[in-house]
């Protein structure tokens, strides 16, 4: 995957858009980290940076300031993918921020009509959700929205799920049987010896395209986490699965919102960094 970044200033957007940033140097931590290489399918996705906007909400008398983000989505892979996106902010007090939570919709018209010279097609992100079709001519032009009342940080993350195929399983020991399952489903080997010797921490199998009903389901909302599952993990018994969960290849995209309390009120979010992480 490719992602682009557009939206530092007004004047940068016709020569930022052509510009890749590189990935941050700093190590992902101690868990799981993306392959090196692509071993599924990925969605390019070319993003604006963090902007606000005031709107004043249906019923009220004072405008309201809300954070966005403008993305476009393209296919890359050879074949249509499902699309769903998920855009989580984590503040530096480590609280999740889901996307457009009771965000009216009259947020999203004045975004549109803000960028409707640029991103003529900027569609609402519940229709967002869908097939998408490889190439460029498919693309899709959408946007993740949070208020500003819980923003009210120094330093916030984005973490951007729902772009790429590749998944890995960890959790508790699991014996061989087990490991030859999930290796099975996910198009690997997975010998006795090592299986049996393996741990919840190193023991994570990374997504291919032979298994791509997993990293289609992972990739689609699958809820792994919660106690969903993806095929690949259903083919272990179930058992042997208590405490296990999926971790998907996410891009995580720091910012800071310099000054006081006072002085965020209006300034820009700056990108401090942008990454591949198993999340």
């Amino acid at each position: 995957m490719r992602y682009r970044f557009t939206g530092l200033a007004p004047a940068l957007c016709a020569a930022a858009i052509l510009c890749a940033p590189a990935l941050a140097s700093d190590p992902v931590g101690d868990g799981p980290e993306p392959s090196a290489t692509t071993v599924s399918w990925e969605i390019e996705l070319q993003f604006i940076d963090p902007r606000r906007i005031e709107v004043i909400p249906p019923g009220g008398s004072e405008p309201e300031v809300f954070w966005y983000m403008v993305y476009t989505a393209v296919n890359t892979s050879d074949r249509t993918q499902r699309f769903f996106p998920t855009f989580q902010l984590v503040t530096e007090e480590l609280r999740l921020l889901d996307t457009d939570v009771g965000v009216p919709a009259l947020v999203f018209d004045a975004i549109a009509e803000r960028h409707r010279l640029t991103h003529p097609r900027l569609v609402h992100p519940t229709r967002a959700i869908g097939e998408l079709r490889s190439g460029n001519d498919y693309a899709i032009e959408s946007v993740a929205i949070w208020r500003q009342g819980d923003v009210r940080v120094n330093n916030f993350t984005v973490f951007v799920a729902g772009l790429s195929g590749e998944v890995r399983f960890a959790g508790p020991r699991r014996g061989a049987s087990a490991a030859r399952a999930v290796g099975a489903a996910a198009g690997q080997s997975a010998t006795a010896d090592s299986a049996a010797g393996a741990d919840a921490a190193s023991t994570d199998v990374p997504d291919k395209d032979a298994a791509g009903a997993a990293a289609r389901e992972a990739a689609a909302g699958d809820s792994s986490v919660s106690g969903g599952g993806t095929s690949a993990d259903a083919a272990a018994p179930r058992s042997s699965r208590r405490g296990a969960f999926v971790l998907r290849k996410t891009l995580e995209i720091r910012y800071v919102v310099p000054g006081s309390a006072e002085a965020r009120q209006a300034a820009d979010a700056v990108r401090q960094s942008t990454r591949w992480v198993m999340r």
